[in-house]
């Protein structure tokens, strides 16, 4: 045997070093099977490499019911993941190509945020691969052998690890002999659960897009009450929102479970076969145009000051998801209301009826903002007068965008001359908004503000206010007109 004074840790105070009392003994062990090749073996679970026992591994091979394990394979191994990933790893080096290997598949130390081609989609595990490993990352764990007990909760509890919306739930298919499995997993979850596993299984996709139903249905009856009609516009009442922002919430997270589950929104009608081998079809009654349409509302409802004029009143605390937020900020499809937009210029150019064309046409618009939407009216009535030719080069969605500029143009003309303000500044105000900075930050505006025509401005609010205004009332009154107007028209 080695002597173990080599293998002894040198340290002057606790906590001045890191080190693994297994991973210490794995160097003393190695070394023993060194020194001892006919004499001396090792029986151990597979749970060597989770026991830390790595370096073991360094001086010989693992043998499994008296098969020696392929050297070459396990080279050829190594040989693919060093040249896809750029590494060096070797056999005695096996260890930490299978760290290298966890931490890159779990996102881990130096592989956080891992992205592309250096990223590994998908890890063929033969047995086990460490007891206790889980990651977010990983969201579907597929079974194509026969499991039992501790098996089976020790492989499940690899996708165990939440991550948002991007994974509500882990995802587990198993296809070696479905009905024994079946079993073997109640069996499994009966033992170590006490019986009692709650929260374990997750709603299967006819019951999510059952709850998706219902909850649209619930959010439907919101905007019915306020003869809202395709959702064009939120409620007035301050408790209807932020009821719907609930509602909403709640839709969503049976959404993202049931996409992970198959759901498609091109598909209107799902017939499936249920765990007693029964045929179930159920038809989702939201479509993507209207599901477009609720978000848009949801967006409206992080910006929503329509509750109150007067700030001293308490603003109603709506539940936004920070995703669906972001979300909701993306660029929303527009195919869906080009496709409507082209048939209405169609059937107006053939001189077919076109009331119930102009209607479909007129629901599309509910995917759009409040002033969106009021322009894209106004741009009806244009085409119809005459005074607007289309192109066929550009869309309505870039005909929108043209008349809110020109709007924003005028209205931007208006304020500077009824408050005698510098254009330019005023411009470098928004140019610096739309490149990230706080109005705060922008020296411009409080250029701007010092610059107005005070006489003009006093006028101005004296006119809107209908009463008479002390010079420090129209100082405070021009800040928070100025403020609030850069704020709404952020890009």
């Amino acid at each position: 045997l080695p002597d173990f004074k080599k293998y002894m840790i040198d340290f002057n105070e606790p906590g001045t070093i890191y080190k693994q009392d297994m991973m210490e003994l794995g160097k003393y062990l190695g070394d023993v099977v060194v020194n001892n090749p006919t004499n001396f073996r090792i029986f151990t679970p597979d749970e060597a490499l989770s026991n830390r026992l790595n370096y073991i591994f360094e001086k010989t091979n693992r043998e499994f019911n008296g098969v020696i394990e392929k050297e070459e394979a396990l080279i050829e191994i190594l040989e693919d993941y060093n040249k896809k990933f750029n590494q060096n790893f070797t056999i005695p080096t096996h260890n930490l190509f299978k760290d290298d290997l966890s931490f890159r598949i779990a996102h881990k130390v130096h592989y956080k945020g891992v992205k592309g081609k250096e990223q590994l989609d998908l890890l063929i595990v033969v047995e086990q691969m460490l007891t206790g490993f889980d990651s977010k990352w990983i969201n579907t764990l597929y079974v194509d052998k026969l499991m039992e007990y501790e098996k089976i909760i020790q492989a499940f509890s690899r996708t165990n690890r939440l991550f948002g919306p991007d994974k509500p739930f882990g995802t587990i298919r198993y296809y070696r002999k479905p009905y024994t499995m079946k079993e073997n997993i109640k069996k499994a979850v009966s033992l170590y659960s006490g019986d009692r596993p709650l929260g374990l299984f997750v709603s299967k996709l006819p019951e999510n897009i059952a709850n998706i139903n219902a909850k649209f249905e619930e959010i439907s009856k919101i905007f019915k009450k306020q003869n809202i009609d395709n959702f064009s516009q939120l409620p007035q009442e301050s408790e209807e929102k932020v009821q719907f922002a609930k509602l909403f919430n709640e839709l969503n997270e049976f959404l993202e479970s049931a996409k992970i589950q198959g759901f498609k929104w091109e598909k209107e009608i799902y017939n499936i076969v249920d765990e007693n081998q029964k045929e179930v079809s159920i038809k989702v009654e939201i479509n993507k145009p209207v599901y477009d349409a609720l978000l848009m509302r949801y967006k409206e409802l992080c910006d929503d000051k329509s509750s109150s004029s007067n700030p001293k009143i308490e603003q109603p605390a709506f539940d936004i998801k920070g995703y669906l937020s972001e979300k909701a900020k993306e660029k929303i499809d527009n195919d869906y209301m080009q496709t409507k937009f082209e048939k209405y210029l169609k059937a107006l150019n053939s001189g077919d009826d076109i009331k119930n064309i102009k209607d479909e046409l007129h629901k599309s618009f509910a995917s759009l903002g409040e002033m969106e939407q009021k322009i894209a009216n106004i741009i009806l009535v244009d085409i119809e007068s005459g005074e607007l030719i289309v192109h066929n080069d550009k869309t309505l969605n870039e005909y929108i965008n043209e008349y809110k500029q020109k709007q924003n143009d005028e209205k931007i003309d208006e304020i500077c001359i009824n408050l005698g303000l510098d254009k330019q500044k005023f411009l470098e105000v928004i140019t610096g908004l739309n490149n990230g900075k706080k109005l705060a930050e922008i020296n411009a505006f409080t250029e701007l503000k010092n610059q107005a025509d005070k006489t003009k401005a006093k006028e101005y609010f004296q006119v809107k206010e209908n009463r008479n205004l002390k010079p420090f009332e129209v100082n405070i009154m021009l800040d928070g007109f100025l403020s609030n107007f850069f704020e709404q028209n952020r890009a």
